[in-house]
């Protein structure tokens, strides 16, 4: 997912096989093919995009309003478990030290919770 959203944001066009996960979320059929796993189909499709020369502005224009609104979406929900667990403070400051420290990792909620804190008290 991480190597999509590169491309994504790059303004360059995606081909990808079948996943579970979500990678595809931010995939639009006029930029993003996905494919079954065999060479000559992935090869074709990516074949097919070059000739197309899609303009970057156009990818870029697509993607990052979506990835605005999920970023918005994700520090709602923390602010709600926030707000729910009566922290009494405002996540959406947190943000980048948030995802500068998580982006390649897994956590449970507790666990979030508790590194944010950590995060606030150290001023980051």
């Amino acid at each position: 997912m991480r190597a999509s959203m590169e491309y994504l944001l790059c303004g360059l066009p995606v081909v990808s096989t079948p996943s579970i996960g979500g990678r595809d979320i931010f995939f639009h059929p006029s930029f993003a093919r996905i494919v079954e796993p065999e060479p000559q189909q992935i090869a074709a499709a990516v074949a097919t995009l070059i000739a197309e020369q899609i303009p970057p502005e156009r990818i870029r224009g697509y993607v990052v309003p979506r990835v605005r609104a999920m970023r918005h979406r994700f520090q709602w929900l923390v602010q709600t478990i926030l707000d729910e667990a009566g922290a009494g403070r405002i996540f959406a400051p947190d943000w980048k030290a948030f995802l500068a420290g998580n982006w390649l990792r897994y956590n449970t909620i507790a666990a979030l919770l508790a590194e944010i804190e950590a995060l606030r008290e150290t001023g980051h």
